[in-house]
């Protein structure tokens, strides 16, 4: 039945992004993670967990709505519809949250980065300053 085609794509691919999200997360638990990397880690694999779940949700009432004949049954086609237009949004927003959070996250990375390598820098030419001020034997 190729009405069906859909919505077995869509709780596919849900399913499919469920088994990848436990296997990053695991990756993320066995590696040493400060705090603040951990907690992005964890909110992250709950963000996207959330909205493969609702994806996953999606797939029945998309089924059931592409079977109702909207002359037949106008309030639940409509209704049917209606759930499945704000189950989407929502995974849309959740979506925005997950960008704006790894932006975030990765913006403070690199900010933390590049504090890191001006202290190296000002290391760097302190040791080339003293190496310099140093006298060499017979002068």
């Amino acid at each position: 039945m190729t009405i069906a085609l859909f919505p077995a794509g869509v709780l596919g691919l849900a399913l499919a992004m469920l088994a990848a999200h436990r296997r990053a997360w695991r990756a993320a638990q066995a590696r040493v993670l400060d705090a603040a990397d951990r907690a992005y880690r964890l909110n992250q694999f709950r963000r996207r967990m959330k909205s493969s779940t609702l994806l996953a949700l999606l797939a029945p009432p998309i089924l059931v709505g592409q079977l109702i004949v909207p002359s037949e049954s106008p309030v639940m086609f409509v209704a049917i519809w209606l759930g499945v237009a704000l189950m989407t949004l929502w995974i849309g927003l959740l979506a925005v949250v997950d960008t704006v959070a790894s932006g975030r996250h990765f913006r403070r990375l690199h900010h933390e980065q590049q504090v890191a390598r001006a202290r190296l820098k000002i290391e760097v030419d302190r040791l080339l300053a003293e190496q310099t001020r140093v006298p060499k034997a017979g002068d």
